[in-house]
């Protein structure tokens, strides 16, 4: 199974793709580099969750998953405020 996480407005624009049970991070846009996972226990449960650690201002924005396999496509937004440290998701 493939995952394909990405931003469409940086180049590169993947910030983590799940091949095989391997992650593929050599496109990985270099800001997203030692941040992200996917989970690969939770993949075989039907569960596409991208972490993201250590996360940043700059985050913020539109972010997709594609699964090419069954070419689907979704999309989240990630809102960043600095409330008593919490960051906030919009999906």
């Amino acid at each position: 199974m493939v995952v394909e996480w990405s931003r469409h407005d940086l180049t590169p624009r993947y910030i983590h793709i799940r091949r095989d049970g391997l992650d593929f991070l050599i496109d990985q846009n270099s800001l997203y580099l030692g941040r992200t996972s996917v989970s690969e226990s939770r993949l075989q449960q039907g569960d596409m969750s991208l972490s993201l650690t250590r996360v940043r201002a700059s985050d913020r924005g539109k972010y997709r998953c594609y699964i090419p396999l069954v070419n689907v496509k979704a999309e989240v937004t990630l809102l960043y405020k600095s409330v008593w440290g919490c960051v906030l998701w919009h999906v």
